[in-house]
């Protein structure tokens, strides 16, 4: 599964369905704030890229090669491949750093590293806007997804809770389901949160 995934076309397939429902409460915040630059982590194949208009400067990185040459050729914007454990991001500032269900395949480590480089790059004010899968503590779907998702670090929500007040001010935390013909599916978390030591401009 993890290797059919790495497919741009089969992953657009089997995320197809669920892309707007998982992006949806960012996308609430962000028509109040009308961002000007997006960073996009761990884009993807361009997954999230045509929720954002020709009038947002926007730019995506992902680890695989695959996906970053798809999106440039489907949407003609910016996107480069980064590992973002270990390499540097896009340079800044960006009104919003869009991290979507990136972070269940990284380590708490790794996590506190990402975060220290999102707060490296974002504009005073700006903020960091989170969608990642939730474990649930009961059996049923949602938890046997999670468990079988190619990420290794799906976290229970209040480990989810810890670990974002570790690195962020957050703003907004909201567990909530996708699915499909009212079935849940996943359990996610939104988290909107920003550097605790940046001040509005």
């Amino acid at each position: 599964m993890r290797q059919i995934l790495e497919s741009p076309a089969i992953y657009l397939l089997w995320q197809g369905p669920f892309i707007r429902q998982k992006i949806a409460p960012v996308l609430r915040d962000l028509d109040a704030s009308a961002p000007r630059r997006v960073l996009d982590v761990g884009c993807g194949p361009g997954t999230n890229t045509r929720f954002f208009g020709p009038g947002v400067d926007y730019v995506g990185v992902d680890l695989s090669p695959e996906y970053v040459a798809y999106a440039r050729r489907k949407h003609g914007r910016s996107f480069f491949v980064c590992d973002v454990a270990r390499d540097p991001l896009p340079e800044g500032p960006f009104d919003t750093v869009l991290i979507n269900s990136l972070m269940h395949h990284l380590d708490d480590d790794q996590v506190a590293t990402l975060l220290t480089k999102v707060k490296g790059v974002l504009a005073p004010g700006g903020e960091v806007q989170i969608v990642d899968l939730i474990l649930p503590p009961r059996p049923g779907l949602p938890r046997f997804l999670a468990l079988r998702d190619r990420g290794e670090y799906p976290r229970p929500d209040e480990q989810w809770r810890q670990l974002f007040a570790r690195h962020l001010a957050v703003r907004h935390y909201q567990p909530f389901n996708v699915g499909l013909f009212g079935i849940p599916m996943w359990r996610l978390c939104h988290v909107r949160g920003q550097d605790p030591h940046s001040h509005s401009s």
